[in-house]
């Protein structure tokens, strides 16, 4: 997590391994009450992923959230 006193603002990043591991932190976060907290909390300005989604529940998940694929990152196409 990087953050920006003057603004305020926070990049916050994740790695997971694989869509897999994505559902099942997204399900711990709701059943632990912290994804509700954390709406209130903070506001979304941008979320992105930086690989292709590959299970459909996966990118409905991405879907609800208001994520967006990147199709390319710096002209580099994956």
């Amino acid at each position: 997590m990087n953050g920006d006193e003057a603004t305020g603002k926070i990049v916050w990043y994740r790695v997971y391994t694989n869509d897999e591991a994505f559902l099942q932190h997204a399900q711990n976060m709701n059943e632990a009450g912290f994804a509700n907290e954390a709406r209130q909390l903070l506001t979304q300005d941008r979320l992105l992923l930086l690989t292709p989604l590959t299970l459909p529940q996966t990118k409905e998940m991405a879907r609800q959230v208001g994520a967006e694929e990147l199709e390319s990152i710096a002209r580099v196409v994956r």
